[in-house]
This record gives C-alpha cells, sequence and structure tokens, in this order.
C-alpha cells in the first residue's frame, strides 16, 4: 500500500544558524529560586529552542552546554521526546544575568535528576492556560522524503512538521555503518526553508512533500527512537525502512513495507516531484 499524497510546499536552500538565547519571554526578574539552586545544561545539538510559555511559540534558542537555573516547572499538553527520554514538562529558565529567558523542554536540560523532586510545579498564573478538549496531533501536519540519488541505490529522509511550524528530520548512514551498527542521525529545522537547506547540505536534492490529514508527532517520535536502536540491514531496516515506519505513523496510514532499493521507494511515492 502506497501513502496518497497531496501537493504541498515548495524547494527551500537557505540554512538558517542559530545563536544563544535571543530573546526574553517577559521582562519580569527571576523568581526566588528554592534553597537548593537547581541548574540545567541544554543537551540539544547544536541548540535548542526557547519558548514563550509551555508548548508556545518560539521567542529564542540557546546552544549545546549553555547554563540556566530551573525556576519551576510547568506540564504541556503532550508528551515530548528527547535526550532525557519523554514526558510533557516544561522549564522556566532564568539566564545568568537572572531574568527570565522563558521555557524549554524539560528533555533537552540536563538537571541530573527528575525535575519534579527538584523544584516546585509553576503557579498557573506563571503557566500558558492549557486546554484539555485541544489534541494537537489531530490538527493538519506536512511530511516529506527527501532523496539523495548519487549512489546505485539512494538514500532517503524524513521529515515532518511539529505544532508549532518547527520540523523534525533524521535518517541513517547505513551504508557506510560497521556489521550491526546504525548511523542514525536527526536534527530539528525551525521552518520548511530552513529544513531544505539543511538537507540539501547533506546531499539530498529531490524531494516530495504531503499534506496531512493528522500529525500524529508523539508515535512519529517513539518509532524514530525505535528505529534508532536497531542494527542496519539493507534489506530489513534501510533508510526508507525507516522513513516509511516514522512516516506511517505520523500520518496513522497504514502501509506494507517499502521496497528494497530506497530510490526505487522514493519513485513509487505518489506525490509531485521537486528538485
Amino acid at each position: 500500500m502506497r501513502w496518497t499524497f497531496a501537493v504541498s510546499g515548495s524547494v527551500a536552500v537557505a540554512l538558517t544558524t542559530f545563536g544563544a538565547v535571543s530573546a526574553s519571554a517577559d521582562p519580569e526578574p527571576a523568581r526566588k529560586a528554592p534553597e537548593r539552586t537547581v541548574s540545567g545544561r541544554v543537551a540539544a545539538s547544536p541548540d535548542v529552542f526557547v519558548r514563550d510559555a509551555p508548548d508556545g511559540a518560539k521567542i529564542g534558542s540557546a546552544r549545546l552546554n549553555t547554563r540556566f537555573t530551573v525556576l519551576c516547572y510547568a506540564r504541556g499538553a503532550y508528551t515530548i521526546s528527547g535526550w532525557g527520554g519523554a514526558n510533557p514538562y516544561w522549564n522556566k529558565v532564568a539566564d545568568s544575568s537572572g531574568r527570565v529567558a522563558g521555557y524549554i523542554a524539560d528533555v533537552w536540560l540536563d538537571t541530573a535528576g527528575d525535575i519534579t523532586g527538584q523544584v516546585p510545579e509553576c503557579s498557573r498564573r506563571a503557566s500558558a492556560p492549557v486546554d484539555p478538549e485541544a489534541d494537537p496531533e489531530a490538527a493538519p501536519g506536512h511530511a516529506c522524503v527527501f532523496l539523495d540519488g548519487d549512489t546505485k541505490r539512494g538514500k532517503v529522509a524524513w521529515a515532518y512538521r511539529m505544532p508549532g511550524g518547527d520540523y523534525f528530520y533524521g535518517s541513517t548512514e547505513g551504508g557506510t555503518a560497521p556489521p550491526g551498527g546504525n548511523r542514525f542521525w536527526s536534527g530539528t529545522a525551525d521552518d520548511f526553508r530552513e529544513l531544505g537547506g539543511e538537507l540539501e547540505g547533506r546531499g539530498f536534492d529531490e524531494y516530495k512533500c504531503a499534506d496531512t490529514p493528522g500529525s500524529a508527532f508523539t508515535k512519529a517520535h517513539h518509532i524514530a527512537q525505535d528505529v534508532s536502536h536497531r542494527p542496519y540491514d539493507h534489506s530489513t531496516n534501510n533508510s526508507a525502512h525507516q522513513a516509511n515506519r516514522i512516516l506511517s505513523a505520523y500520518t496513522a496510514s497504514g502501509s506494507s513495507s517499502p521496497a528494497t532499493i530506497p530510490k526505487h521507494w522514493f519513485q513509487g511515492l505518489d506525490a509531485p516531484f521537486w528538485h
């Protein structure tokens, strides 16, 4: 069974470079820290988004290993997967000057412990209100497959849009992995324009995209974590198999195993073609 794709998107080649924290969520000074100050280190490479509220808008970014003081934690509307596992928590942080910088997903901030036992929960006034009836995964999504066709078999990368408009993407360099290895990699892009530039820089020069009726990003995250730990196998777990599993979870569509050769699988996708 193949996916049915709709026309969407446009080619993009620009690449944005993130900097250090570049904005402040609000002008308020940092709250008084608990008796034991909790420090968090950014564990995302090369950087992590800083948002104005849990699940909120992007207001800046912070580079790998940047340290913040964690003031409190808040629960978001959905589970996020990252360096520290998977949970729904957001850490309200202050920078080295003591001013509030915004919120960083707990799974991308290393506090050397369970944040719920390290700092108090943020007050309702300090956190963005969450609509319990809202389901961000029911919102329309956007999924793409990119092709690097320079080799005989080719290689594909996958990408899907998150609720805030940013993209999560990845692939595997399995063709050069040691036996039993899996050189899986992934990253995030601020928008589709940056996504195109990032993957073009990695050698992917063709792509097909689809607007999807749903965007089950939590399920897709879990599948991405699973395939990242499975040994690479050209006949059962190559870049096309991984992309197929991840995007099938995201779009909540059934799919049979793809062709063994990634290039052939890409060519068989029922979607418009860009390069």
